[in-house]
């Protein structure tokens, strides 16, 4: 009885996080030092994008241009940095020593373009480096700076920097969907290719429970985008990659897993085997490991959600937002095919990279992690994370105007595993909630070291 209990609770979490894992994530530093101007209101980002005409004969370099699986992002034309070797080193795992290089040049403010061109140099790093809030921070400094010059290539400078500011919200906002800086980007493009990278930057941040005929607007958008990229002479192939998996999303939405499969199987084979396709690759191993756990084919999708993990891990390390994503579904397919031990360890490794996620994100992870070492018999790190989940839920709770349903019901349920582990370490009712008090402080603690905001 109780093992049945006790996996009813923590599959109603992995139920209750799918949404916030995939498309909710860190959210913008309280209290920013940013204020961007002109950009449109929110009602209006919800509109979708031109999808721009491609002239004849039209070329693109692809230097200028890198990919990961939920977004592209552009360097600044007209630098004097070498972007083939930038790019390269980035998309092959060396962000760090990219960083080291680039923060050490100094590049004066009255060289417009090429100091504009180094902060975006550096947003683009961090985003590699997985710290997304201070890749945020370099873009809408060298949007502030570009927008006080007047300079004949200003827009198409915005342009790129209003992408990428756009493009990284995908990990810092809950509003990601309806993301402001994409249009603002798309209002100042005149590039046919830059402004069909921004069409599919915000063609996937479908909403969490979008309509059947929003899913088929998506699919539909998608295979536009993927044509007009075939018309692009040198295109870089990265629009093409993120709209397969627009429309394998878009299908999976529907309930049309087949179909989401044959579309994958069909698109991974054709990615050429260059690095620079590598996180492109892992987002649609990923999304066919979902559509494969829906089926309830567990090990197929372990296969696919461990060739992701693999790629995430010599690019961007075990601490990232997608391997934390990739890591959740490991759990949910372990755990879902009777391996309790597994999944617990998944549901670990999903933490680091929501360090620096909002508190309705954390809870559900350290929930997850709490819950199955409980199972398992692990009290003291059942303890710990179970911990940190109540002082994220607390957070929520207290911060909230009306009472929240699912956060109320989850902290009734904290309570008692938490009880639970206190009394078999021989405390006992009449003392709990001062033990509960004393060390949800220290848990309080031990979360503000990993905090990346002020």
């Amino acid at each position: 009885m109780k093992m049945g209990f006790m996996k009813t609770k923590i599959m109603i979490s992995i139920l209750a996080l799918m949404p916030a894992l995939l498309f909710a994530s860190c959210q913008k530093r309280a209290g920013s030092r940013f204020t961007i101007r002109d950009i449109p209101k929110e009602e209006e980002a919800r509109h979708h994008f031109a999808i721009p005409d491609i002239p004849d004969s039209y070329t693109v370099d692809k230097n200028l241009y890198v990919a990961q699986e939920n977004g592209i992002y552009a360097f600044i034309e007209g630098g004097r940095f070498d972007y083939e070797s930038i790019g390269s080193e980035l998309c092959g795992g060396n962000a760090a020593s990219i960083k080291e290089q680039y923060e050490k040049m100094k590049i004066p403010e009255s060289d417009v373009i090429n100091y504009a061109a180094l902060q975006n140099i550096l947003g683009i790093t961090e985003i590699y480096l997985s710290d997304y809030a201070r890749a945020y921070d370099y873009f809408c400094d060298a949007i502030q700076f570009i927008e006080k010059r007047n300079l004949p290539e200003k827009d198409s400078v915005l342009t790129v920097l209003y992408n990428n500011a756009g493009a990284v919200t995908i990990y810092l906002s809950a509003n990601a969907p309806e993301d402001r800086r994409l249009l603002k980007a798309s209002g100042l493009c005149s590039d046919p290719y830059m402004g069909l990278i921004i069409a599919i930057n915000q063609a996937g941040r479908i909403k969490i429970y979008a309509s059947g005929k929003e899913c088929g607007i998506m699919i539909a958008r998608a295979n536009e985008m993927l044509e007009k990229e075939g018309q692009v002479n040198n295109s870089t192939g990265f629009v093409h990659v993120l709209a397969v998996r627009c429309i394998a999303m878009g299908n999976r939405r529907l309930g049309k897993m087949e179909e989401a499969i044959r579309v994958l199987e069909k698109a991974i084979p054709e990615i050429p085997e260059k690095q620079e396709y590598s996180l492109l690759k892992a987002g649609l191993f990923t999304e066919m490991g979902i559509c494969k756990e829906y089926m309830e084919n567990h090990e197929g999708a372990l296969q696919d959600f461990r060739s992701a993990i693999a790629i995430h891990g010599k690019i961007l390390g075990s601490e990232s937002r997608q391997a934390a994503d990739t890591y959740f579904w490991m759990g949910t397919s372990y755990m879902r095919a009777g391996n309790d031990a597994e999944a617990a360890v998944c549901f670990e490794k999903t933490i680091p990279g929501m360090r620096c996620g909002v508190a309705g994100d954390k809870w559900k992870m350290y929930w997850n992690a709490g819950y199955s070492f409980q199972w398992l018999g692990d009290y003291e790190k059942a303890k710990g994370y179970l911990l940190k989940a109540y002082v994220n839920i607390q957070e929520i709770i207290e911060n909230s105007a009306a009472p929240i349903d699912e956060e109320l019901e989850f902290d009734r349920k904290m309570r008692v595993a938490l009880r639970e582990i206190y009394e078999k370490n021989g405390g006992n009712k009449a003392t709990f909630e001062r033990w509960l008090k004393r060390e949800a402080k220290k848990a309080e603690r031990e979360e503000k070291q990993y905090e990346k905001f002020p």
